[in-house]
């Protein structure tokens, strides 16, 4: 026979789940996992949470082979192959496939940190790197390389080390001919071909390429001793000098 509780919960757009220490909670959400007991509103959203246990992808791209679990993120990596970027920031007027990628960048206009740890009190505009951070405290690296064993706390950074090995560096500047391992780095790049400065300093109005050059900037307003590296000035000045040697 039905539980009478249980179909008095179903009634009233409820759900009874179990969490994962046997307890019976209650949740205002309609569906629920039965893995995980996570409440949903809508099934179609309990769907692609079953797929994070199932491991399930069924959204595959034609053109690279890479699958998804979430038609949103299937259709966000679209755009990197049709290089559409509908979300542009207000600010500096970068674009980016997906709307969560442009509420990350604009955190580095605001200087707004919402991800706090609570071991050393370090706060992080992105959950990524917030996420990665707990770990230096645990020292969990699940990600290991296969050529060298070395091990990395995420599977963005084991995918920057795995070129160490290969030597590509698929980025060029179209200016200069310069190559570079990340596209970030070639779009920092470019704007010292373009004299693009999209981030100013609100102190002085001074302006510079990247948030970390205005960053190592700031230290000169608030009398904190520079950490800027050495390796990264030399290569603004190494790519200065490549702009002059061009005419």
């Amino acid at each position: 026979l039905e539980d009478p509780e249980s179909s008095q919960i179903k009634e009233e757009g409820k759900e009874p789940c179990t969490s994962q220490d046997g307890e019976i909670q209650t949740v205002d959400k309609r569906y629920c996992c039965k893995i995980c007991g996570k409440g949903f509103a809508h099934r179609c959203n309990l769907v692609d949470h079953m797929r994070i246990h199932t491991g399930e992808k069924p959204y595959t791209c034609e053109t690279c082979g890479k699958s998804f679990n979430r038609v949103g993120n299937f259709n966000a990596h679209m755009r990197n192959h049709t290089g559409k970027k509908p979300y542009a920031c207000e600010t500096c007027g970068k674009g980016f496939n997906h709307r969560c990628n442009l509420v990350d960048h604009v955190r580095i206009h605001t200087g707004e940190k919402p991800y706090t740890c609570e071991t050393c009190g370090k706060s992080f505009n992105r959950r990524g790197h917030f996420n990665a951070h707990l770990k230096t405290h645990t020292g969990e690296k699940p990600y290991p390389c296969y050529t060298c064993g070395k091990t990395f706390i995420n599977a963005s950074r084991l995918k920057f080390h795995m070129i160490i090995h290969t030597g590509k560096k698929p980025y060029s500047c179209e200016t200069c001919g310069k190559r570079f391992i990340r596209k970030v780095h070639l779009t920092t790049h470019v704007r010292i071909h373009t004299g693009e400065k999209p981030y100013p300093c609100e102190v002085c109005e001074k302006r510079f390429i990247d948030a970390s050059t205005l960053k190592c900037h700031m230290r000169t307003h608030t009398g904190e001793k520079p950490k800027c590296s050495s390796s990264r000035t030399i290569s603004v000045v190494s790519s200065i000098t490549i702009v002059f040697s061009l005419f």
